[in-house]
């Protein structure tokens, strides 16, 4: 499809436009009006291949190089380039006839590039420094061209790559008709837009909308410079002309300019004052991790280790990160001991909260009983002690209860810890309570013995000595101490009488008997002591020279 309304020259011109700013087919706004997509790549394409070839430096010439075009991107860019035969060895510099010198990648290090005095040639290749400055000038050009009208060529020199003031002809065309309306003010906005009032009544809003988030704006000073510069020619050039009102124009144009810049420079500032502000807070919010995360570990005693973690807490790592990482520490697994047995049995673990309240619930325990020095004289001895605790799933509760029953109820009662250590020898006065605590005696158990000390002590308090085996006996019956009391009283009372029988009677009765008979309710060991009874008072019967009513009367004084 044909090119619509535009002439050769213009065509011609555009494409020049596109090639000297290194554009590509591919962009949509480099097609003119009416082209396809494939009639704008051959148009472009061709443009590309028609730029002047370089001419071969003498040492391409000597080696056999060849001048060949090379695409160096898609969309029909590419260049001229100097093309050794494949095996030739590249020379550091190469330099041509003219004298232009090149470097080894084929870029001008010396020299115009031009051929003297012979037209249509070029530089095989232009520096980065070259093309930011032929872009810059070409750019200011365009902004006559948006602002003044006609021709990119009108204002830029498409081989030097230098902005051209323009000609007095071209200056009495474009601007001899007088501008339709006048600034009246200008007010800069906070995103940094300038709103543009006019004579008319009308404004607009002109700028580009400021982005704090933008990287910082790097500008090429020599650029600028040379820009600045040829502005200012094209401003001297209409004033020559006597065009005053576009000479003001176009100062106020480089004054908006120089507010852009300045408030690109505040942007940078506040980008950068943001960044730091930002940094900073992140920085406070992990020295304040760190803090917290080492008077926890204080509390636990543990606050030198958190130092070895401190580097990674302050370079991002999250606490609770940081928290697994000191957890798995040798010191943190002894510190917390019964967490460490609970895990290898596979029990649930207390955190570090709750072990702490406990320790602190069996620490009051010994306390209240006057059994503090049981902890030993240092913090850890007593850490161990509790740990044996936890891990072996002793309540604070049965802990204080153990501490109440080895106090309380055997190392206070003189006589029940005579009975205790009578029966169990072992256990001496120096480690009573201690003997309590091991985990491997079950409360109840405890509780057992003392009730068996306590049968003992009863029966000693009547004069009577009860073996091991029968206190046990009587505690596995459920008998309580004031029962024992109580029977072993009747005992004690009984028993001259039920000795004396036996002795008469040639039967074994005695004191296992009454314990059987008043203490173990065994029926059968009463009719023992019954019939020992009735046979004594049935011989009393019989003899006419005793005192028949010897036995009836002690009967009623508690004896048989």
């Amino acid at each position: 499809m044909p090119v619509q309304g535009l002439t050769k020259e213009e065509i011609a011109a555009a494409t020049a436009a596109v090639v000297a700013a290194g554009g590509k087919s591919t962009d949509r706004n480099n097609r003119l009006p009416g082209e396809t997509a494939t009639e704008a790549n051959a148009r472009i394409t061709a443009a590309y291949k028609a730029q002047p070839k370089p001419e071969l430096t003498q040492e391409g010439k000597a080696a056999g190089a060849e001048i060949k075009f090379v695409r160096t991107e898609a969309g029909g860019v590419g260049t001229f380039k100097e093309i050794f035969p494949m095996g030739a060895a590249i020379p550091t510099t190469r330099t041509t006839e003219y004298g232009n010198v090149y470097d080894a990648q084929g870029n001008l290090v010396q020299g115009t590039g031009l051929k003297t005095g012979v037209p249509g040639t070029s530089t095989a290749q232009r520096t980065p420094d070259q093309i930011a400055a032929y872009n810059n000038a070409k750019a200011t050009a365009q902004q006559f061209v948006d602002l003044y009208g006609g021709q990119l060529s009108d204002y830029f020199d498409a081989v030097t790559g230098k902005v051209t003031s323009p000609s007095k002809d071209v200056i009495n065309k474009k601007f001899a008709t007088p501008i339709a309306k006048k600034e009246v003010s200008r007010k800069p906005n906070s995103d940094g837009t300038f709103t543009v009032t006019y004579d008319d009544g009308s404004s607009e809003v002109i700028g580009t909308k400021r982005v704090v988030t933008d990287p910082p704006i790097t500008d090429n000073s020599a650029a600028n410079n040379a820009a600045n510069a040829a502005l200012q020619a094209q401003i001297d050039a209409l004033k020559a002309a006597g065009l005053t009102a576009e000479a003001k124009r176009l100062e106020d144009k480089a004054r908006f300019d120089a507010e852009i810049k300045a408030q690109a420079a505040a942007s940078k500032l506040a980008y950068d004052t943001a960044a730091q502000d930002k940094a900073d807070a992140i920085k406070v919010e992990r020295v304040s991790a760190f803090e917290t995360l080492k008077a926890e570990f204080e509390k636990y005693g543990l606050g030198s280790l958190v130092e070895d973690v401190k580097a990674l807490v302050l370079n991002g790592t999250p606490k609770s990160q940081a928290t697994l990482k000191l957890r798995a520490t040798p010191e943190y697994k002894l510190r917390f001991a019964g967490n460490t047995q609970r895990l290898a049995e596979g029990k649930n673990l207390y955190d570090e909260g709750t072990y702490l309240a406990l320790e602190n619930d069996f620490r009051a325990s010994f306390e209240a009983y006057g059994q503090k020095a049981l902890l030993g004289n240092t913090r850890e001895s007593a850490q161990s002690m509790f740990a044996d605790f936890i891990g072996g799933d002793k309540s604070p509760t049965e802990i204080k209860d153990r501490i109440r029953l080895a106090v309380d109820e055997v190392s206070n009662r003189k006589d029940i810890r005579a009975e205790f250590q009578k029966f169990f020898p072992e256990i001496t006065d120096s480690d009573l309570v201690s003997y309590f605590l091991k985990p491997k005696e079950t409360l109840s158990a405890l509780n057992a013995k003392v009730r068996v000390a306590q049968i003992g002590s009863a029966a000693s308090a009547q004069g009577l000595n009860a073996n091991l085996t029968t206190a046990t006996d009587l505690e596995q019956l459920g008998l309580t101490e004031q029962q024992a009391r109580t029977g072993y009283q009747r005992v004690a009372t009984d028993l001259p009488t039920i000795e004396k029988l036996g002795d008469i009677d040639k039967t074994d009765i005695g004191q296992t008997t009454a314990e059987n008979a008043y203490l173990k309710g065994l029926a059968s060991e009463q009719r023992k002591i019954d019939q020992a009874a009735q046979r004594e008072r049935n011989r009393f019967a019989q003899s006419s020279g005793m005192n028949k009513v010897s036995l009836t009367d002690a009967k009623a004084a508690g004896q048989y």
